[in-house]
């Protein structure tokens, strides 16, 4: 998903089918601050494997964007359908911060987590110079088993982040993990990008852009490589090119996403203890209720997942 719209630009995630699959075949805790419960010395350790998350300035220069618009439309999600007054905010897979410096500017106490140590510490030093800090807390975690002593009026998810978890059990746990940091009320807004029924319109072409920052130049191609439909997943290959004040250097790899379905994420999202109560389109427009959602008509819709109150479960 490019989304090379007037409000921002945001993780390349538009693929293609390929013939031979388909039937023819995207963060230093201070005292005071929430931190994060010591997970358990059995549980099995997940670390960031691909390179370009462990480069986060020529990530942030590659997807560098105007969020305002966004900011905007969490502030009125909040007002729309969280149960409290939203106050604490919490960021899963936070990337290069951000999401976590615009939201502090615009007045929020937020906590971001994400599995890269690399991107943690461009965060941690991006609010610092911003000048956020304090209202800022960012953390090494894992979506599937991270869980907070403090909770959270709301959390955000966005470009399609939660795409690196393929399974269906890793899914429902970062859901359940996520509802237990939130308040009784509390909603999480989650930004996703689902398959098209008419697979001819997954035919698009590949995306290539370059961005240029203080004579650091980077060229990234978001290329759709094929489906597995039965496996629920989409493979992408990224490449980037990098000429760092004459060094350069190349980046390729392939990103393995879960392909959405509207029905996988009203199943999901219902065994993770959360409530569907509304979809909003890519320009943030509310989707009718009963509307069919496909990527054929909704290409980047936003899903708003409430925790339910004690009297309601």
């Amino acid at each position: 998903m490019l989304d090379l719209d007037h409000a921002r630009i945001a993780t390349p995630d538009r693929t293609r089918v390929d013939p031979e699959v388909f039937g023819m075949t995207k963060k230093t805790t201070k005292p005071g601050k929430p931190a994060a419960k010591k997970s358990d010395a059995s549980e099995k350790k997940h670390t960031e494997d691909h390179a370009f998350y462990k480069n986060p300035l020529y990530y942030d220069i590659v997807f560098d964007g105007d969020i305002k618009d966004e900011i905007e439309f969490y502030k009125r999600c909040f007002d729309e359908y969280a149960g409290v007054k939203v106050k604490k905010v919490l960021e899963p897979a936070c990337g290069n911060g951000l999401y976590l410096e615009m939201m502090a500017k615009a007045g929020f106490t937020i906590t971001g987590y994400d599995l890269a140590p690399e991107m943690v510490k461009y965060s941690q030093e991006r609010v610092r110079k911003a000048g956020v800090g304090k209202a800022v807390t960012v953390v090494e975690g894992d979506m599937r088993s991270i869980t907070f002593k403090d909770k959270f009026d709301a959390a955000i998810n966005q470009i399609n982040s939660l795409a690196y978890l393929t399974k269906d059990a890793d899914i429902i746990s970062h859901f359940k993990v996520t509802a237990d940091s939130l308040v009784d009320g509390g909603i999480y807004i989650v930004e996703l990008t689902l398959k098209c029924d008419e697979f001819e319109q997954e035919h698009k072409k590949d995306e290539t852009w370059t961005m240029e920052r203080d004579g650091v130049v980077c060229t990234a191609t978001w290329r759709p490589n094929r489906y597995d439909v039965k496996n629920k997943l989409r493979h992408i290959d990224f490449k980037m090119h990098v000429d760092d004040h004459g060094k350069t250097f190349d980046v390729a790899e392939t990103h393995e996403l879960r392909l959405w379905t509207y029905d996988d994420i009203v199943s999901l999202v219902k065994a993770g203890g959360l409530d569907l109560v509304a979809a909003i389109d890519g320009i943030y427009k509310k989707i009718p209720d009963g509307a069919r959602i496909t990527g054929d008509t909704y290409e980047f819709p936003y899903f708003i997942l409430k925790k339910p109150s004690k009297s309601k479960k």
